[in-house]
């Protein structure tokens, strides 16, 4: 489930980082004179940044663990796996890295579909709050916020595309991966003084990013479908008219960004565009005049049931 991590340390000696580093380069700054070592464990990069006298002094890393450990990140990690390879290499490195303060974090998870990926991608339409939709391609559904990101992607898509190896049990068949990034200011969004490397292996902690992981995702809004035999009075038939136009211009995150370009556009008040937004996303939320589609369901489902398998909270195989 612990994916890409990003982490720093400073450190008060090099360790065995630099024998054990491959692919090494070495970058010197002409202004400062300092000077830092990239290079790679496996998957894992590493920048050993020196201070102007040439001694060690920061050690910066960012991979995928679940790669480290499997090779890929189609096979589910555990949190005890997690600890294995922090510790593994921590012993390459001959340093701590489970003291390293932790920059960034992805969790995510990947489902094998009934169709394709993109019948999926197409039903997520907004997030409230400061989230920016982007649509690559329909293979790749993004809401960023500037400090997080909810990620749906066609994984196979993915590995083609980087040339990677597929593993048999994924092979030729409709793979969705969701994923949860935190790329900074970790310990704000997590109300945690500090967080470094081993409260990735922390019970406690695992079972709190798991629940944000689930959680993020059933508050994204989805496309319904409308069924006109739910409309009952005038009130709901015009519910039904306007979910449908709501729908028609691209949803709910569509119609948003329309109304702030309009308000700009002819100088409405404040007051007024939060008013309309507020209404719109009410009507939407509630959409009395609409059924789930089967392919939300089916990610509804398979969410939920990955988020309440408790042996990936405690580690168990």
């Amino acid at each position: 489930m612990i994916d890409t991590i990003k982490a720093s340390m400073a450190i008060p000696k090099e360790g065995k980082i630099l024998q054990v580093l491959e692919n090494q380069r070495t970058i010197v700054n002409p202004q400062t004179r300092s000077k830092k070592i990239t290079g790679k464990i496996k998957n894992i990069s590493f920048h050993v940044h020196f201070n102007p006298d040439g001694k060690v002094c920061r050690v910066n890393f960012i991979g995928s663990l679940n790669k480290f450990i499997y090779d890929n990140n189609f096979v589910l990690s555990n949190r005890l796996d997690v600890k294995k390879a922090v510790k593994s290499l921590s012993n390459i490195t001959g340093l701590p890295l489970h003291k390293a303060t932790l920059k960034r974090l992805d969790i995510g998870a990947c489902f094998i579909m009934k169709y394709p990926v993109t019948s999926y991608l197409l039903l997520l339409d907004g997030l409230q709050g400061r989230y920016k939709k982007t649509n690559i391609a329909n293979e790749t559904i993004y809401f960023f916020n500037g400090r997080r990101a909810f990620a749906f992607y066609d994984k196979i898509k993915e590995n083609k595309k980087r040339k990677t190896l597929v593993p048999s049990d994924f092979n030729d068949k409709y793979v969705l991966r969701y994923e949860l990034r935190y790329y900074k200011a970790l310990e704000e969004q997590f109300d945690m003084r500090k967080i470094i490397v081993s409260d990735l292996y922390d019970v406690k902690f695992y079972k709190l990013i798991k629940r944000r992981w689930r959680k993020g995702y059933f508050k994204i809004i989805k496309y319904r479908i409308q069924d006109l035999n739910k409309v009952r009075d005038l009130k709901s038939l015009s519910a039904f008219l306007t979910l449908n136009g709501i729908e028609k211009v691209g949803g709910l995150a569509k119609v948003i960004s329309m109304i702030d370009s309009f308000c700009l556009r002819e100088k409405i008040n404040p007051g007024g565009k939060h008013r309309l937004k507020k209404r719109i996303r009410e009507l939407y939320s509630q959409r009395t005049t609409s059924i789930i589609t089967k392919e939300v369901m089916e990610l509804n489902k398979k969410v939920k049931a990955f988020g309440n398998i408790r042996k990936y909270e405690h580690g168990v195989n």
